[in-house]
C-alpha cells in the first residue's frame, strides 16, 4: 500500500469518498464469488488437512497457510464490503472497529504476497533441492522458518503502523469502496519502504522465479533426461505456474499505478487506479482456492467423485420420486376400495 491517498490534499480526500466501483455491481461480484470461493476454500481445506499424504507433502504448507488467508477474508473482510453495499449505508461502529478492518485488509493483502513470493522461490529447493530437506535441522531452517518469519514480521509491521502511530485520518473513503492509508506512509521512508519490500520486490519474485522454473524445469528435461520422478515435480511445477498467473495478473495493476504515482502521475488521476485496482485485487481471493484444487491432481479427483456422487444421488431421488407419482393412483384406489364391493 503506498502513501497515496493521505499524501493528496484534502480536498482530493474528499473527493475519493465518491471515487468507487459500483455499488450494485460489487455487491453482486462479490456476493456470488464470495460463496463459490468459500465453499471451495472449505472443500481444499478439509481435505488437505484430514488427508495424511496431502496434509504432510511440503508444497502443500504454504498452500494450505493461504487458504486460511483466503479463508479470513471471505468470512470477514469481503461480508462487511457486501453489507454495506446492500444497505447502501456505511457501517456505524467504533473508530477502533473500522481501524482493524482496514489493518486487516492491508495485513492479509501483504501477507499473501509475500507468502506466496516465497513460494516460488521454495519450489525450486523441492523440486532440484531436496537433499536441504533430508534432516529436521534442515527441514526447519529452510521450510519452516521462512513461512513463520513472513508472517511474524508482517504482522508485527503492520500493528506497528497501524496501532502504534497515532492517526487520525478519515474511513469515508473506506467505508464507500475506496481507500485507507496509515499516516505513517504520509511521504515517508515508511511508504517507499512499504511499496518496494511489500509490492514490488514480491511482485518481482514471483515473475522472475517463475519463468526461470520453467526454463530450468525444460533444460533439465532435455539435458540427456536427468531429471528425478517428472512426474511428481510436474505436479508442482502446474501448481506454482497457474497460482504465479492470477497474482500477476491481479496484483500487477495494483503495484503499476503505485509506481506511476511515484513518477510523476498526478494524485486525482493515481486515486481512480487504485480505487480500480484495490477491486481487482479480491480476485486473487476468489481465484485462489479454485486454481490450488484444479493444480492439485488429489483435490480435483475428490472433487469430482463428490459431483458424481451428488449426481447419481440426485438421478436416483429423481426416479424414486417418478416411481412414487406413478404407484400414488393406484394405492390411492387400492385404498378406496370397501369390503362390499371387494
Amino acid at each position: 500500500m503506498s502513501d497515496i491517498i493521505n499524501s493528496t490534499s484534502s480536498d482530493s480526500l474528499n473527493a475519493a469518498a465518491t471515487i468507487r466501483v459500483p455499488q450494485v455491481v460489487r455487491f453482486w461480484y462479490f456476493l456470488c464469488w464470495n460463496i463459490l470461493s468459500l465453499s471451495t476454500t472449505l472443500f481444499n481445506l478439509y481435505f488437505l488437512l484430514f488427508d495424511r499424504t496431502l496434509r504432510r507433502a511440503f508444497h502443500n504448507h504454504i498452500f494450505i497457510v493461504l487458504l486460511f488467508i483466503c479463508l479470513i477474508d471471505e468470512t470477514f473482510t469481503v461480508p462487511c464490503f457486501i453489507r454495506n453495499d446492500a444497505t447502501a449505508t456505511p457501517l456505524q461502529a467504533p473508530y477502533d472497529f473500522y481501524l482493524f478492518w482496514a489493518f486487516l485488509e492491508y495485513f492479509l493483502y501483504s501477507l499473501q504476497i509475500g507468502l506466496f513470493s516465497w513460494a516460488t522461490v521454495e519450489r525450486h529447493i523441492l523440486i532440484f533441492y531436496d537433499r536441504w530437506l533430508s534432516t529436521n535441522k534442515k527441514r526447519f531452517l529452510f521450510h519452516y522458518f521462512p513461512i513463520i518469519f513472513i508472517i511474524s514480521y508482517s504482522l508485527t509491521y503492520h500493528i506497528i503502523v497501524y496501532f502504534g502511530i497515532p492517526c487520525d485520518a478519515t474511513f469515508d473513503a473506506f467505508l464507500n469502496g475506496g481507500l485507507y492509508a496509515p499516516c505513517a506512509f504520509t511521504r515517508t521512508p515508511l511508504g517507499t519502504w512499504d511499496l518496494i519490500v511489500h509490492q514490488l520486490i514480491p511482485t518481482l519474485t514471483i515473475l522472475i522465479s517463475s519463468v526461470a522454473l520453467i526454463l530450468r524445469v525444460q533444460w533439465q528435461k532435455t539435458r540427456a533426461h536427468q531429471i528425478v520422478d517428472w512426474r511428481k515435480q510436474r505436479k508442482m511445477l502446474i501448481q506454482l505456474v497457474s497460482t504465479s498467473i492470477i497474482y500477476l495478473l491481479f496484483n500487477a495493476p495494483w503495484v503499476g499505478i503505485i509506481l506511476a504515482y511515484q513518477f510523476g502521475l498526478p494524485g486525482n488521476v493515481a486515486v481512480y487506479g487504485m480505487v480500480y485496482a484495490k477491486f481487482l485485487w479480491y480476485d486473487i481471493t476468489f481465484l485462489f482456492p479454485f486454481v490450488t484444487c484444479s493444480s492439485l491432481p488429489e483435490l480435483r479427483n475428490k472433487a469430482k467423485q463428490k459431483l458424481l456422487f451428488w449426481k447419481q444421488h440426485r438421478q436416483v431421488h429423481v426416479m424414486q420420486t417418478t416411481v412414487t407419482r406413478r404407484q400414488a393412483p393406484q394405492i390411492a384406489e387400492q385404498a378406496n376400495i370397501s369390503p362390499v364391493d371387494s
